[in-house]
């Protein structure tokens, strides 16, 4: 199998231009460097079949941001989520199944992560996204 940026990675994923970095820490204006938006090139992303691992999900329910997740999933189309995540989630074997399927079943490979804040894109290569910045950027 080949590198791939899965959504598990991109959910805690941010912007670290040192402008957007200060947005994190406004008070009650929330972080504007996250989540960072995801444009897919054509042919850019693919479902591919990973072992299902109920505990794992379970475990990184509590990790997930969420409305980022949501956001991003209504963004690319691939799934519509509940506004918060259900009572029970944890015993709920369908649900679990298919946050599975979004957060590591899909794996984007090409396209770019974007900032919503200062419109920074970060390349996504080969499934592997360089976060790496430019020396005026720090």
């Amino acid at each position: 199998a080949t590198a791939a940026m899965r959504l598990i990675t991109h959910n805690m994923l941010v912007c670290n231009v040192k402008a957007c970095v200060e947005t994190a820490s406004l008070e009650g204006a929330g972080a504007k460097n996250f989540p960072l938006r995801i444009a897919v090139e054509e042919g850019g992303i693919e479902q591919e079949e990973t072992e299902f691992n109920p505990e794992f999900i379970v475990h990184m329910l509590e990790k997930l941001d969420w409305p980022a997740l949501r956001f991003t999933a209504h963004e690319l189309g691939v799934a519509e989520l509940p506004e918060a995540m259900p009572e029970g989630a944890a015993e709920d074997e369908a649900f679990l199944k298919s946050v599975h399927d979004l957060v590591l079943d899909l794996h984007v490979k090409k396209g770019a992560l974007v900032c919503p804040h200062c419109e920074r894109r970060y390349p996504i290569v080969d499934g592997i996204p360089n976060m790496l910045l430019h020396e005026d950027e720090l």
